[in-house]
């Protein structure tokens, strides 16, 4: 397979088109919903294309490419479910692998081993793992990330499915690593994983209530808008039950 078609057009889409591709498909297979995807040229197709252009650029899962592929679906199948994206109505997902042993989630600097509650912000658990219900059943990880403002909700895990609201301003994923952006070069979420037990948030910049919540590759920072005060924490926690819980002040106003 060239890198470029007969009229010179590379197989590189800028990256300006591709995240209008991302917007308008609404972060998911246009079919199934998939958030997993590659950018399939609807028509003209990639060979017969003279430019890479967003309206006639599809998201589509891996399954449902490789049904055009075999010439089970046409290409008009895909150019009406581009018209009207699954993820217009629902949300994009995809399923994390189901971890029977231990899991391990590092969040910035700080790693959590065996931990069941992992970060509660006055009272609501925001990231945490059910016990499985039994030997050999899997280890349940749910999640809720907001925004830098903490007005929308930007991407949430519920028993081992990732989901993104579809009203986000972009979300991309590529191979095993998933990026939330909040705004053009602003980078609210960075999310890895490394299966079957690993879940890595490399970078993450939230705020829930009054309290915002920033890890980098170096620590987690906590900090409280109310009075400015803030700790961090960075090393290693295992088989704690709950790991970060912030409460309010009880001397503050």
């Amino acid at each position: 397979m060239g890198t470029h078609n007969k009229y010179g057009l590379s197989r590189y889409i800028p990256a300006p088109t591709r995240r209008t591709v991302r917007q308008e498909c609404r972060f998911g297979c246009v079919i199934c919903g998939e958030a997993i995807c590659a950018y399939e040229h609807i028509e003209p197709t990639f060979e017969e294309a003279k430019e890479h252009l967003a309206s006639r650029i599809a998201l589509l899962c891996a399954a449902c490419h490789d049904k055009v592929t075999r010439g089970i679906w046409s290409k008009s199948k895909v150019a009406s479910a581009r018209l009207s994206p699954y993820c217009t109505h629902n949300n994009a997902s995809f399923a994390l692998e189901h971890p029977v042993q231990s899991p391990e989630i590092i969040l910035g600097g700080a790693t959590f081993r065996d931990p069941r509650s992992i970060l509660t912000v006055y009272g609501e658990e925001l990231l945490g793992i059910e016990a499985p219900e039994e030997v050999g059943s899997p280890f349940l990880l749910s999640g809720s990330f907001y925004s830098k403002n903490g007005e929308t909700l930007e991407l949430s895990i519920e028993r081992n499915i990732i989901k993104i609201p579809n009203d986000n301003y972009d979300v991309e994923t590529v191979g095993k690593r998933l990026t939330v952006r909040s705004g053009h070069r602003h980078i609210s979420l960075v999310l890895e994983l490394n299966p079957p037990n690993i879940v890595k948030l490399l970078s993450l910049q939230m705020r829930f209530k009054d309290t915002e919540i920033l890890a980098d590759s170096d620590q987690v920072r906590i900090k409280s808008i109310h009075d400015d005060s803030s700790f961090s924490m960075s090393g290693c926690i295992s088989g704690a039950s709950s790991c970060l819980d912030i409460r309010p002040n009880p001397y503050s106003d």
